[in-house]
């Protein structure tokens, strides 16, 4: 008998509780359907090694969703389900634009950006215009807010921001570095694409190089910081790109502070030139304006245009400077040392001209030629900018003592 009352308790309970995950799940789904133009989010995968990407999302009553990101101007129609295994939750049920997310084959091989497709519900703002949710799986945040129509105007917007801060157009030195209004304390911007994080590097209290790294996300202005960087007790988390001036500001109320070129550095980078050297470089990857206005004549000896061109630098055994042109013949310069000075600091010595292809006579009449020769063994030689370091690559920039505005970056 008395078991008979708890199987009928446990029967009540079990339908009340079945009754409120139901509602629950029934009402994130309605929340969910409720805004008008859908909902975005700038959403961190992995935040501690990795940037923002924005992503909007219109939620139909059929189970498909409609995806756009801030990466292309695609909008892809997926399938989505409103349920509940241990909690509620949210799970994106096929492969669309933000599956990208946790696909092993994007980003890291085998591991991807580490996100999540399934994410619990956690909690809804109190005026109902914020959901907040957590990754089943890896713990990823996604803060849902209600999108606006500009939203998907202004999302194709993003990437040219991007743009913007991976390099500006025109002749311009090599360091971008933030000022800040009343601080002594200045930041050297370089920004790595590849996982849309920013890197601050400057010099410490005691005179170190040292490099805060900060994950990004980009707005129709400019871009944010996830976290704020904090220089003498104020917080710097929005930039805004001044287009008249081409430059980024900061956004922040109550500070004022600009990112600038200039001819130098705020910090001297330790190890820098022995790193770049024990890396063996040997892949191209931008020259600056200035560069390649000064060598533009060397299409002329090529007759095709110039392809690309590096600097190799493996150890003790293979130095040197070749540049190809569109049809695949090259010229260059053996390396007779790498002098290394001042903790990053190079100078390449002459080792003689190398090609198959064409006679050094030529080569130093023209004068692009001559210009790259004169550039490259430059006494004053050249500073190494480290702009990512990781342990299967890294990428650097070389740029001129002589001449700021004339540098190159290179990846290993």
């Amino acid at each position: 008998m008395f078991s008979s009352c708890d199987n009928e308790e446990d029967r009540i309970f079990d339908q009340a509780a079945d009754t409120r995950i139901n509602e629950a799940v029934q009402g994130y789904q309605d929340l969910l359907l409720s805004a008008e133009n859908g909902w975005k989010t700038n959403y961190y995968p992995n935040a501690d090694l990795l940037g923002g990407f924005t992503f909007l999302f219109e939620f139909n009553g059929d189970g498909t969703v409609e995806t756009a990101w801030d990466i292309n101007e695609t909008v892809e129609t997926s399938l989505y389900q409103v349920s509940s295994i241990e909690k509620p939750q949210l799970a994106f049920d096929t492969y669309s634009v933000f599956s990208k997310m946790t696909d092993p084959e994007v980003g890291e091989a085998g591991v991807g950006m580490s996100g999540d497709y399934e994410l619990y519900f956690e909690r809804v703002s109190e005026n109902r215009d914020t959901i907040y949710l957590e990754g089943k799986t890896k713990g990823s945040t996604m803060v849902l807010i209600k999108a606006t129509g500009a939203d998907w105007t202004d999302i194709n917007k993003l990437k040219d921001m991007e743009a913007k801060l991976m390099k500006e157009e025109g002749i311009h030195p090599f360091y971008r570095n933030l000022v800040v209004e009343g601080s002594d304390q200045k930041f050297m911007l370089s920004y790595f694409e590849d996982m849309r994080r920013l890197n601050f590097s400057y010099a410490n209290d005691a005179g170190e190089y040292e490099v805060i790294s900060m994950g990004v996300h980009f707005t129709p202005v400019g871009f944010d910081l996830h976290d704020p960087l904090v220089v003498d007790g104020k917080e710097i988390q929005s930039f805004i790109y001044d287009a008249e001036n081409k430059m980024f500001l900061v956004g922040d109320e109550g500070i004022t502070a600009e990112v600038i070129f200039e001819t130098e550095a705020p910090c001297k980078f330790k190890g820098a030139a022995q790193k770049y050297y024990d890396m063996g470089w040997d892949s191209y990857e931008y020259l600056s304006p200035k560069l390649l206005e000064k060598i533009s004549a060397l299409s002329d000896l090529g007759g095709s245009g110039i392809n690309y061109f590096y600097v190799s630098a493996y150890y003790d055994y293979w130095n040197d400077v070749t540049l190809y042109f569109n049809d695949w013949t090259s010229l260059g310069f053996d390396i007779a040392k790498f002098e290394k000075f001042d903790e990053d600091q190079l100078i390449m010595h002459d080792g003689g001209f190398d090609s198959w292809d064409y006679e050094e006579a030529d080569f130093m009449a023209n004068e692009g030629g001559k210009a790259l020769y004169d550039i490259l063994f430059d006494p004053l030689g050249w500073t190494v900018v480290p702009l990512v370091w990781s342990e299967y690559g890294a990428t650097c920039a070389i740029v001129s003592n002589s001449d700021p505005e004339i540098f190159f970056s290179m990846q290993d």
